[in-house]
């Protein structure tokens, strides 16, 4: 009788242990960045994001914008969509910057994509070789020249439309290059034109106009 007394108390201790600290355990919140299999597992002010508890600051995980703080998710992580800042197109970065290269990049004023859209397909800059023919040697997507070389635009155009373009320096916030235009209209179809470009080393904006509305920017650097 003694020992079942003993079994009993020790039960009741048990029990008593498990209450005060075993409840406390499996009612604990989880922090952020820990495991969760529902919003109920996370402390206040934080959701349950891939079973990982997120608050949706920057470096918080997510799955779309709206988890996100800073309204900018990117590979399942918020950020904050400043200059470096990993994107995939330029609605995922700050106001005046663009994606270049799968990363935010500031520029110096915001392009009218209404605008170019209603005139252009596609755009770029490019270059073309010492003794190229336009179009069949033309280098797209080239954003590093060399002081001398040929920079190239090109693109498609939907529309009729006359061209403008200048080349900015950002860090004097002054035209290395004043704007100036094509001699005539552009028509509808593929376009390409080039010239050398002799300006000091270091980075600039070549921008595309029509009608003085903006309607294209390509950050691009002379290192030689």
């Amino acid at each position: 009788m003694k020992k079942v007394l003993i079994v009993v108390i020790i039960l009741i201790i048990a029990i008593l242990v498990f209450w005060v600290f075993g409840r406390q355990f499996l009612l604990k919140k989880s922090m952020e960045g820990e495991f969760c299999k529902s919003d109920r597992n996370c402390q206040q002010n934080l959701k349950c994001i891939t079973n990982i508890c997120s608050s949706g600051k920057t470096g918080s995980p997510c799955i779309s914008k709206n988890d996100c703080q800073t309204n900018f998710c990117i590979k399942n992580k918020c950020t904050e969509g400043k200059d470096g800042d990993p994107c995939d197109t330029s609605n995922d970065c700050q106001k005046i910057s663009l994606c270049k290269n799968s990363k935010c990049l500031g520029i110096s004023e915001q392009p009218n994509e209404e605008t170019f859209k209603e005139y252009f397909s596609d755009m770029g800059l490019g270059i073309l070789p010492p003794e190229g023919k336009l179009p069949m040697d033309l280098q797209q997507n080239v954003d590093i020249f060399k002081r001398g070389e040929q920079i190239c635009t090109y693109g498609t155009i939907i529309k009729e439309v006359l061209i403008q373009s200048a080349i900015y320096n950002p860090s004097a916030k002054k035209f290395a290059i004043e704007k100036g235009g094509y001699p005539k209209p552009l028509t509808q179809g593929g376009f390409a034109g080039c010239g050398p470009i002799d300006i000091a080393k270091g980075k600039y904006e070549y921008k595309i106009y029509v009608n003085d509305i903006l309607v294209a920017l390509f950050p691009f650097e002379i290192i030689d």
